[in-house]
């Protein structure tokens, strides 16, 4: 298994609840993505149609251009098109970053091997993009302490 299949298992969580044929079978699946800060990954207003994992690095989470929070490994984002509905939260790179991006065919077909996995990164994703009208799931932090998580993980 490639370094960049192994780091998308770490950001899903334990393994111990795949299976090694599931991770076989998710391995090919998706495209891995390197980014740079500054980088728009999903703008508000527009329909998510992919679901996407960040595996490493930080983004800035905003709504009608207000900082919201910043999210990091591990954070599932949009619904692969599965919804047909806009974002309502524009997701964009604040330091290097990268991410895994599954399309709509993709997806559906680990949501057919994996269907416990799909359907939680369906519904965290679907909650982090705003598809569903909630609230980001962390209180924003102040901008100071956001520049400086920003930092922090920028020099490591």
């Amino acid at each position: 298994m490639k370094l960049q299949d192994q780091e998308l298992l770490a950001a899903l969580g334990p393994k111990d609840h795949l299976s090694r044929r599931a991770r076989l079978a998710l391995a090919p699946l998706g495209t891995t993505l390197d980014l740079a800060a500054g980088r728009v990954i999903q703008r508000g207003g527009r329909a998510c149609s992919q679901l996407i994992v960040l595996v490493r690095g930080i983004a800035a989470v905003t709504a009608d251009g207000v900082l919201e929070g910043l999210v990091g490994r591990g954070t599932v984002w949009g619904d692969a098109g599965v919804s047909g509905r806009a974002a309502s939260r524009t997701l964009v790179a604040a330091v290097p970053l990268r991410i895994h991006v599954f399309d709509n065919r993709e997806f559906r077909t680990l949501r057919s091997l994996c269907p416990e996995l799909g359907q939680r990164l369906l519904r965290t994703g679907t909650a982090s993009a705003g598809l569903d009208g909630t609230r980001l799931q962390s209180s924003p932090q102040s901008r100071c302490e956001q520049a400086v998580t920003v930092l922090e993980h920028a020099s490591t």
